[in-house]
C-alpha cells in the first residue's frame, strides 16, 4: 500500500472519529440539559441528591437485564424501569362521541401499552422515579429533598398525568386506513403514512408519536415540551387532523 493511500485512509478514520465525537457530544448535551436528566447534574426540580446517582441514562435504560417486552409483546428499548405495577392497571381513558378509535377498539385494547406505558412509568404520578431494574453504584438512589415522584414537590407537576387520562389527547390506539375511513369518510384524518416527523409504533399512536423524550425542544420555537416538531399555529395538530 502506497503512502498516499495510507494517508487517505488515515484521514478518513480521523474524520469519522471526529463526526462520532461531535454527534455523541451533541446527543449527550441534549439529554444532560433536559429535565429528563434525573441524575445529580439534572437541571429540573426532580433529581438525585449530591453524593448519589451521577449516571444520566440509567433512570430509563440498562444494557443488561432490561425489560424486553411488555404484556402485549411490544418490544421495549432496553428499559430499566419496572412496569409491573402499571402494566395491568386501568387508566381512565379519553372518551368522546367523535372519537372513532373508541368505537373500533375496546377499552382493554386501548389501555396504555408499548411506548406510552414506558412514559407512564414516571408520568403516572405514582411510580417512584428512583426504583429501577438494575442499579449502578447507588442502591438505593437518594433523590434531592426526598422527591421521588412527579407528584412531588407538593402540588401537581406539569408532567404529572396521573391515572386519569380523560382530559389528555388519546393514546394507544391504532391509526390506520380503517380509522381514517371511519372519520368522516377519510376527510377528517390524514394518511398516517404522511405524518412525519411524527411517528407511529406498530401502527399505533403513542405518547412518543408527538414527543421525543431525548430532546426537550428549546432550540426551535414551539417544540417544548419534548415535541417532535413545532406546534406554532397548530402545525403539529394538522399533521394528522384536517381542520
Amino acid at each position: 500500500m502506497c503512502s498516499k493511500t495510507k494517508k487517505i485512509i488515515l484521514l478518513a478514520i480521523i474524520i469519522a472519529a471526529l463526526q462520532l465525537l461531535i454527534f455523541s457530544g451533541t446527543s449527550s448535551g441534549i439529554i444532560a440539559d433536559s429535565v429528563h436528566n434525573l441524575s445529580v447534574s439534572g437541571p429540573g426540580p426532580l433529581k438525585a441528591a449530591l453524593g448519589s446517582e451521577d449516571e444520566i441514562c440509567i433512570f430509563c435504560h440498562t444494557p443488561h437485564g432490561a425489560i424486553v417486552v411488555d404484556a402485549n409483546s411490544n418490544r421495549l428499548p432496553l428499559w430499566n424501569r419496572s412496569i409491573a405495577g402499571i402494566d395491568a392497571a386501568t387508566f381512565t381513558l379519553y372518551s368522546s362521541s367523535t372519537f372513532n378509535a373508541g368505537v373500533l377498539e375496546t377499552n382493554a385494547q386501548r389501555q396504555p401499552q408499548g411506548m406510552s406505558l414506558l412514559c407512564l412509568s414516571c408520568h403516572d404520578g405514582v411510580s417512584a422515579i428512583n426504583v429501577l431494574q438494575n442499579y449502578g453504584q447507588y442502591n438505593p438512589i437518594v433523590m434531592e429533598f426526598g422527591y421521588d415522584q412527579l407528584s412531588d414537590p407538593p402540588g401537581p407537576q406539569p408532567g404529572n398525568l396521573g391515572m386519569d387520562l380523560s382530559d389528555d389527547h388519546p393514546i394507544s390506539f391504532t391509526y390506520d386506513s380503517t380509522l381514517r375511513a371511519a372519520d368522516n369518510g377519510g376527510l377528517g384524518l390524514k394518511d398516517p403514512a404522511t405524518i412525519a416527523p411524527l411517528r407511529l409504533f406498530n401502527n399505533r399512536l403513542e405518547c412518543a408519536t408527538c414527543h421525543n423524550p431525548h430532546e426537550q425542544g428549546n432550540a426551535v420555537e414551539g417544540t417544548e415540551p419534548f415535541l417532535r416538531m413545532t406546534n406554532l399555529n397548530s402545525e403539529m395538530c394538522i399533521k394528522c387532523h384536517n381542520k
